[in-house]
């Protein structure tokens, strides 16, 4: 449902990029919901993300799911980065 990016980027911080397009979720709304989940999750988790840009594009749509799906996914996700980066 979620594919990220990553690359590190040189800075003491980290930056996100979303990617909701109107092909999958043709309502502003449930791309505006999407996105909001997605920014709570790396808020949260931000400060183990620090010196990378991330880029996470939804790949399905999300409108048939909860956003504690979402997020869980979203989750998952970054824990897996964050391990690979180790």
């Amino acid at each position: 449902m979620l594919q990220v990016f990553a690359k590190p980027n040189g800075l003491l911080h980290s930056r996100l990029g979303l990617i909701v397009a109107g092909k999958i979720e043709r309502l502003a709304v449930n791309r505006n919901r999407v996105k909001r989940v997605l920014r709570e999750v790396f808020r949260a988790r931000q400060e183990d993300m620090a010196g990378l840009d991330l880029v996470m594009r939804l790949r399905c749509r999300a409108s048939d799911r909860s956003p504690v799906q979402l997020a869980d996914e979203a989750r998952r996700l970054m824990i897996r980065l964050q391990q690979c980066r180790e």
